[in-house]
């Protein structure tokens, strides 16, 4: 099961023949590398109601220094999984979730062999659900968040927060776009796409023979403040130019997704797909 078939042919119904695994909720290590604000929350739970036992590896906030949050906070995520991992019934989880960087997974071997999963989501509206989250009191650091950054120009001209989805899922921080997406397509199991939520969870399930639709819609608390947040034309062109690796990523995903979409539905619709690969007949397209 490797998502890069998707990518490189679009062919929808050969990409879920090829990886139909109905077997695979029960078998198998999933971890689900959880970037903020990609409608992850949602995507976890979906995940969760048929994958247990399942555990969100968090972090003591506690132990974040509230001048270098980022590299804190990796450091304080690299000691919860070391916890998780030597927890005597960390062999029996069978979903595990959380803020990871795929390079704290691959560092331990306790995640060896596991199927990843992640969600993405356009770099801008990205920002601007993560800043507006922050700055609420659901964040245990908003009163530092909000003295660092009085508004959105600060938090995105920050380096610390460019190319968000690229440094959680890169190899090396050294890669381009195009080889990080290369090595998230050789070793992901699925990568979905908020923007087109429904068809990612609908993907994803009937790679494990299941069909759902999504019910889910977590973490919506978070109020968007358009004065707070509204850009300019520069603001957009410096957003694009600070986050062209994450664009790059996102976009290449999303335009797959868009390519297979009508093929995707004609499948889905009245089971086609789940007939088609059994030998019954199907209601024609």
């Amino acid at each position: 099961m490797a998502f890069g078939e998707l990518l490189r042919d679009g062919t929808v119904f050969d990409f879920l023949a090829r990886n139909l695994d109905a077997r695979a909720f029960n078998s198998d290590r999933w971890i689900f590398i959880h970037i903020p604000k990609t409608a992850g929350s949602s995507f976890r739970e979906e995940l969760a109601n048929v994958i247990q036992p399942d555990v969100n590896v968090e972090i003591d906030y506690r132990n974040i220094d509230p001048e270098n949050q980022h590299e804190s906070f990796g450091e304080a995520m690299e000691l919860a999984i070391a916890s998780f991992l030597a927890s005597p019934n960390a062999s029996r989880v069978k979903l595990v979730s959380g803020h990871f960087r795929y390079r704290d997974l691959q560092r331990s071997a306790g995640f060896a062999n596991s199927k990843l999963i992640t969600m993405l989501r356009n770099p801008i509206d990205r920002l601007i659900s993560d800043y507006t989250f922050q700055l609420s009191e659901q964040h245990p650091l908003h009163q530092e968040v909000r003295r660092r950054y009085p508004s959105f120009r600060h938090f995105f001209t920050d380096p610390a927060n460019h190319n968000v989805m690229f440094n959680t899922l890169c190899e090396d921080r050294s890669q381009s776009a195009r080889e990080c997406l290369d090595a998230m397509a050789r070793n992901f199991a699925f990568v979905g796409v908020q923007e087109m939520y429904p068809l990612s969870i609908k993907l994803l399930f009937m790679m494990l023979g299941m069909r759902i639709d999504p019910s889910l819609n977590l973490r919506r608390s978070d109020v968007i403040d358009s004065e707070r947040t509204r850009l300019t034309p520069y603001d957009r062109a410096m957003l694009r130019l600070n986050n062209r690796k994450d664009f790059f990523i996102w976009n290449e995903v999303y335009k797959t997704f868009r390519k297979t979409e009508i093929a995707f539905y004609q499948y889905a619709d009245f089971n086609r797909f789940f007939k088609m690969v059994n030998g019954l007949p199907v209601v024609p397209f």
